[in-house]
């Protein structure tokens, strides 16, 4: 019985090693051109792709139809729809100040 447990936990371990890297996520992230936005002012957003978080900030392209809708929620908790100027580049007007 004790062998078949051993037998088991090895397959199982080496399972979860050789196959186990296939099963990475990717990761969503946003790439603001302003962090600290004057109300009237207008920031672009670029949308960030990919498994790794590079210096250069795009790791993969966005591709057509891959993003249903983006929004942003403002000071009030009210959500704002960003207008798309392009695949994976959106804008936000800023027409309300931030919590300070």
């Amino acid at each position: 019985m004790l062998r078949k447990a051993f037998v088991v936990l090895m397959v199982t371990v080496f399972c979860s090693l050789a196959f186990g890297g296939a099963a990475h996520a990717h990761n969503l992230w946003l790439n603001p051109d302003n962090y600290f936005p004057a109300v009237g002012t207008t920031v672009e957003i670029g949308i960030g792709w990919g498994h790794t978080y590079p210096a250069n900030r795009v790791d993969q392209q966005i591709k057509d139809g891959q993003l249903e809708n983006i929004q942003a929620v403002d000071p009030s908790g009210a959500t704002v729809d960003l207008t798309q100027m392009s695949t994976g580049k959106y804008q936000l007007a800023i027409d309300k100040p931030g919590a300070g």
